[in-house]
């Protein structure tokens, strides 16, 4: 068939007989060789476990920071304050808002605790996405992770980044596999 025009039967749109997909709708021509297509589905499969191992570092990048920061706001809160109130401008604005260095001390305690559970939520989501296991349980530790850290642009980002990564990487959990396997079979023949 090398050289022959070939016709797709989507469309009707032509192509030479060595495209593996129509150039106008995107359809997969059928016909082609065994190993061809093992290797295409390989190609797929390799790139959803790919994508979900990349959810876990960035759950990783992510959950590790917010933790150190929470345990270190939630354990030395007091510490932390009596070193801002050392400065004399802090000191002046805070009154001025009203703050009280109680309040400042309560606030870091409520963010340290915020920080501590976003960040052993997004450690053990990324420990599942690693290990390929319990889609919707990985799906919401990340989603209480990015919740919990929503203090910052930056942290709510990551966060939200983190849960598309792995909401559209579902077929790369262990027990989706088969789920994956049947969507090939109809797309790559």
């Amino acid at each position: 068939m090398a050289g022959h025009e070939r016709f797709c039967s989507k469309c009707g749109a032509s192509f030479s007989a060595e495209t593996k997909y129509c150039p106008e709708c995107g359809n997969r021509v059928p016909g082609m060789d065994p190993k061809s297509v093992e290797a295409d589905k390989e190609v797929v499969r390799e790139s959803v476990r790919v994508r979900t191992k990349w959810a876990g570092y960035i759950m990783l990048i992510y959950g590790i920071p917010l933790l150190c920061l929470g345990l270190y706001y939630f354990i030395d809160a007091q510490g932390i304050v009596d070193m801002l109130w050392q400065n004399s401008a802090i000191v002046e604005q805070m009154n001025e808002l009203g703050i009280t260095k109680s309040e400042v001390e309560e606030y870091l305690i409520y963010f340290g605790s915020a920080w501590i559970i976003a960040g052993v939520a997004g450690i053990v989501s990324s420990v599942l996405c690693f290990k390929r296991t319990h889609y919707y349980f990985a799906l919401s530790l990340c989603a209480i992770s990015a919740l919990f850290a929503a203090s910052g642009l930056f942290t709510l980002l990551l966060g939200i980044m983190a849960f598309w990564m792995i909401l559209t990487s579902k077929y790369g959990f262990k027990e989706y596999e088969t789920k994956l396997e049947e969507e090939l079979e109809t797309i790559i023949r």
